[in-house]
C-alpha cells in the first residue's frame, strides 16, 4: 500500500509505540496497517473528519 511521505515518516514511531503497548519486540508493518484499517472501518466519521482537515475534496 502506497502512503504519503508524511505518513511513512510517522510509521516507525507508530510501530515502536504499538510494540511497546503489546509488550513485544516488534510488530510487522503489514499487521499494524491491517489492524489500523480495521479500526478505521469502525470509525468512518473520524476518518472523514481527518480527511476534511487534510483538505480532501477542496479541489473538486
Amino acid at each position: 500500500m502506497h502512503v504519503r511521505d508524511d505518513v511513512a515518516d510517522q510509521e516507525s514511531a507508530f510501530l515502536t509505540a504499538l510494540a511497546d503497548e503489546l509488550d513485544t519486540d516488534g510488530v510487522a508493518k503489514t499487521d499494524a496497517r491491517e489492524f489500523a484499517l480495521k479500526l478505521a472501518h469502525e470509525h468512518p466519521d473520524e476518518v472523514a473528519q481527518l480527511m476534511r482537515e487534510e483538505g480532501y475534496g477542496e479541489l473538486s
